[in-house]
């Protein structure tokens, strides 16, 4: 009918992180853990504060993928919320970027200016 309101758009709801929970814990395969990542980090993009950061923590540790840690690393950085083990480990990751991000030169580079 002419009358009828619009559905407000559907968000994120309050139990979000307990189902993005539930889904990472029946992956088994790396494969799994990859792509559980690509949409883990969509889903930030779109919803950074309902995020549970703890899950790039260990997807970090998990993925043989690089571009992915990166990914992970920047986005935990930009939170405030690497934890130092992995700004440690990631100075020696296999892509240059990722041990740029982490690079102890950098916080003197932005030191200096």
């Amino acid at each position: 009918s002419a009358d009828a309101q619009p559905c407000p758009p559907r968000g994120p709801g309050d139990n979000d992180a307990e189902l993005i929970y539930q889904v990472f814990s029946v992956c088994k395969t790396d494969w799994q853990f990859h792509q559980f990542g690509l949409g883990l980090k969509e889903y930030y993009e779109h919803q950074p504060e309902k995020t549970p950061l703890a899950l790039f923590e260990t997807l970090y540790e998990l993925t043989p993928c690089s571009l992915c840690r990166h990914q992970y690393v920047e986005i935990l950085q930009e939170r405030d919320q690497l934890p130092a083990w992995i700004a440690k480990e990631a100075q020696w990751d296999s892509d240059e970027e990722t041990r740029l991000l982490v690079s102890p030169q950098k916080d003197n580079d932005r030191d200096s200016i």
